[in-house]
């Protein structure tokens, strides 16, 4: 039987998957209106809010994922992975390295935050122990 955080871990896995999924879907559709560049910025924002939302591992796979995914469906010659055209090379690079970055630092404000969080909430703890122990010293003396 798996571990809970290990089964959880694979869901945020398979939900970040199924969302590129959809995404990727709805830009297959629009594939005729919109240009390239404009796929590989609206990209970036799933990408950002897997990352936000189920860390950094999920995002570095999505940005992977896109990345394939981007080159197969909206990079001509389609569904192919070649590529023809050195413009075509330098956005794909690009929206590579944007990805990578873009889940770095979600992934690192996250993990600032929990520092943080982590930081406060033992503070406090040493707030209520010294409190607790001034409480008892005063009690002390009084009686």
């Amino acid at each position: 039987m798996q571990s809970p955080s290990l089964l959880s871990r694979s869901w945020q896995y398979l939900l970040a998957f199924v969302l590129i999924a959809s995404v990727t879907a709805i830009f297959f559709a629009l594939r005729d209106v919109l240009d390239t560049t404009l796929i590989a910025l609206l990209y970036l924002i799933p990408l950002g809010l897997i990352t936000a939302f189920w860390g950094l591992g999920p995002g570095i796979t999505s940005a992977l994922i896109t990345f394939l995914t981007f080159n197969y469906f909206f990079i001509p010659p389609y569904y192919t992975f070649a590529v023809h055209r050195p413009a075509d090379v330098v956005i794909l690079v690009i929206f590579f390295i944007v990805a990578i970055v873009i889940s770095q630092l979600v992934g690192r404000a996250q993990a600032g935050l929990a520092a943080a969080t982590a930081r406060e909430r033992e503070a406090t703890q040493l707030y209520e122990l010294s409190t607790a122990l001034a409480g008892l010293r005063n009690d002390h003396i009084i009686t």
